[in-house]
């Protein structure tokens, strides 16, 4: 049974009360839901915040805390945050809250939909104004200004058919696993103004990804005009506090470095993670701290990217569906285009595409390894690969063409392959969006394995851009990448990932120019390489064809092996 914590930082908040009654009455397993309050009041003054009964007073702690010694929204964050038990999940929110029926499963399935064990879901939710008057909508963060040099956020309506990566982070409504609250504690000598891009990028750095809920489960009262706050209760002390505050934000974000003893105080318990650098959590989310910029244009991109992936462009009948069809080769049925110039027709004729290089990959890892592959197609190779993994392992294929991307999914599920998770993204030296043109499935002899990309110009040819080092992959056993001429540029983009993970590689190494630019990155990574050549065509393949359709056509491979990996596999091969 999967139970959640939720984390509430109440200060003198009359709605608390009504908050904690309908996050019970609104769950679909309530008995499954434990709650940590810590509560700021005077008892004489706020005794309307405790005329409704607390609910299940047995699943309920608190921390009652005067208000002479209240320090701030992240100090009592943390303080809930500290109640926290063995529960798998947890929910930290603001005391003013309404939540949608059945709210408790929907977030936890809602964070599964997300494909990344290391996701949260995070944004400003949808409002309500009390007893129960609600809206409904799914906003998604953004930067949109700088306040005393530290970045502020804003939020704008999408509809989405999933949650969507936006690295962000939002104090009100923030839900993850234990463990990311475990291993990036809350810093409570944060006081309000900057605790949420302090806590994205930290999150972002210790290798957790901010998600947006593409569904409505929490509503939050903004106006509260008639509430009291900490600031105008404790005019006395409160500017210092946020001095310092300003200062330790700053210094945590590369911004103005601090010798303020008080400034740092646990510094680094509460300071930047180690998995990802400040650097490319800037450039994830399109803005520069030190130059107090926002890329207006990377904000157009990154919008444009989510419209795109909200409403996905069907198949077009028209060159599309009349040109696949269904084929029962060596590792199953595959629907795919007969009109593609090689794969496509390796696989209707042979029924198999490159038997040798799945062989020779079979002998690199082993049952339960994570296999990465980069330029998947329809899964010629990803499908048997994935059942290679084992059901202990897994498969990400990572593709950019749509076209393709919707065969994969149509081929997983005519296979029945449960370990396939498909990214549709194109992988290079750095983040943002491409331009492409889609294969036409109807062209007679057409190569669709072979996609170029270039620099965006027409939104409808957009394909989303990532780094392999720029995402959470957990350990990566073995990375492939068939993207030829463009194999480099892959590279390039996974300098850590080579480094921390020293996975064995397949690299395809058709083009000359770029295996020598790749075999020079993989050489500086402390790889060395073997050559592999197979031939598109063999006797022996599965439909026992014998008509040689491609001559002497073969696809040429680099494999890289770091030091101290069994090399008896590779047999022969002359090393490169």
């Amino acid at each position: 049974m999967e139970n959640i914590f939720v984390a509430i930082a109440s200060y003198r908040d009359r709605e608390c009360q009504w908050t904690l009654k309908n996050l019970f009455e609104a769950a679909r397993f309530p008995e499954r839901i434990a709650v940590g309050i810590c509560w700021q009041f005077d008892p004489e003054l706020d005794r309307e915040c405790f005329s409704e009964p607390c609910p299940r007073p047995g699943q309920v702690q608190v921390i009652d805390v005067p208000l002479a010694d209240a320090r701030g929204a992240c100090w009592a964050k943390a303080k809930a945050l500290s109640l926290l038990g063995e529960q798998e999940y947890v929910l930290l929110i603001d005391s003013h809250m309404r939540f949608a029926e059945g709210w408790d499963v929907e977030m936890i399935e809602m964070l599964r939909q997300t494909g990344n064990p290391r996701a949260f879901l995070s944004t400003y939710p949808a409002g309500y104004v009390p007893p129960d008057e609600r809206r409904f909508n799914t906003p998604r963060l953004v930067p949109v200004k700088f306040f005393e040099r530290v970045m502020s956020m804003n939020s704008v309506l999408l509809d989405m058919p999933r949650p969507l990566p936006s690295y962000l982070m939002a104090g009100g409504y923030l839900f993850g696993h234990r463990e990311m609250f475990v291993e990036v504690p809350y810093d409570p000598h944060i006081y309000f103004i900057g605790e949420e891009v302090t806590h994205a990028a930290r999150y972002y750095t210790h290798g957790w990804d901010g998600h947006t809920p593409h569904k409505c489960l929490i509503h939050h009262y903004y106006e509260r005009k008639e509430a009291p706050h900490h600031w105008d209760d404790d005019k006395e002390r409160w500017p210092e506090i946020n001095r310092r505050s300003y200062k330790r934000i700053r210094h945590v974000l590369g911004i103005e470095r601090t010798a303020d003893a008080e400034a740092l105080l646990e510094i680094e318990r509460y300071g930047i993670g180690r998995r990802r650098t400040l650097e490319q959590f800037q450039a994830a989310i399109g803005v520069n701290f030190k130059a107090l910029l926002i890329d207006r244009k990377r904000q157009e991109s990154i919008a444009a990217i989510e419209q795109h992936l909200a409403q996905p462009q069907l198949p077009r009948a028209d060159h599309e569906i009349d040109a696949l069809g269904v084929h029962a080769c060596r590792h199953g049925q595959f629907l795919l285009p007969g009109n593609d110039a090689y794969i496509g027709k390796a696989m209707t004729e042979y029924g198999e595409w490159t038997e040798g290089l799945l062989k020779l990959l079979a002998a690199l890892f082993a049952p339960g390894a994570h296999v990465v592959e980069v330029g998947a197609g329809f899964g010629a190779h990803a499908i048997p690969l994935a059942r290679l993994a084992g059901a202990e392992g897994r498969l990400t294929a990572i593709e950019q063409s749509q076209r393709m991307v919707d065969l994969l999914h149509a081929n997983r599920v005519l296979n029945q392959v449960d370990n396939l998770h498909i990214v549709h993204a194109h992988a290079g030296p750095q983040t943002g969006a491409v331009e492409i043109d889609e294969p036409v499935f109807r062209t007679e002899g057409g190569n669709f394995g072979m996609i170029k990309h270039r620099p965006m110009a027409d939104w409808q040819k957009m394909v989303p851009g990532l780094m392999l080092d720029g995402e959470n992959w957990g350990p990566v056993d073995c990375l492939v990448i068939d993207t030829p001429g463009a194999v480099a540029e892959v590279l390039a983009g996974a300098r850590r990932l080579l480094a921390s993970q020293r996975p064995v590689l397949l690299v395809n190494a058709d083009n000359a120019g770029d295996a020598e630019r790749s075999g020079e990155i993989l050489r500086q990574a402390g790889y060395h390489l073997w050559r592999h050549v197979c031939p598109f065509f063999v006797a022996d393949n599965f439909f026992q064809c014998q008509e040689n359709l491609f001559g002497g056509l073969a696809s040429q491979s680099l494999i890289a092996l770091p030091d101290g990996r069994d090399i008896s596999a590779l047999g022969a091969l002359p090393q490169a």
